[in-house]
């Protein structure tokens, strides 16, 4: 019987191939990591948006009618009351709207200075992107 001191060609290829095997396989598992990753900071950055938008426009809401607590005025819709049922929260049109209007007496405008007049938060679609945009409209 020969004794071999090295390995066959047989043993080498299949070191190769299971080698080969292991490298994709980690090659993978990273990949697969990587996307969860950047889908994790996604959702994330919606989060925070969401939470930024919500606290925004809540603290514009709080600022409506401070100033002026004896200066309530009945919502109205096209020229007719608003009634809080079901299905009467839409424009006589029909058409849903992304928008929220209110006075601010001595209040602060979109870009933080002080206004009395109107301010508006609206959703607009800016490069394929739904975004909340401030307007305000001072008056004297």
């Amino acid at each position: 019987m020969i004794r071999q001191n090295g390995l066959s060609l047989v043993e080498l290829m299949i070191a190769l191939l299971l080698s080969s095997l292991l490298t994709v396989a980690a090659t993978q598992l990273f990949l697969v990591n990587r996307q969860t990753e950047n889908l994790q900071m996604g959702i994330s950055s919606v989060q925070d948006n969401g939470r930024f938008a919500f606290d925004y426009v809540s603290r514009a809401f709080m600022e409506a009618g401070h100033g002026q607590p004896d200066a309530i005025v009945p919502f109205i819709l096209d020229g007719t009351p608003f009634n809080d049922t079901p299905g009467d929260a839409e424009i006589s049109d029909g058409a849903k709207y992304d928008q929220v209007v209110f006075e601010v007496v001595n209040g602060r405008d979109c870009l933080g200075g002080t206004m009395t007049g109107y301010k508006r938060y609206h959703v607009r679609t800016d490069g394929g992107l739904n975004r909340l945009s401030c307007d305000a409209l001072a008056y004297s």
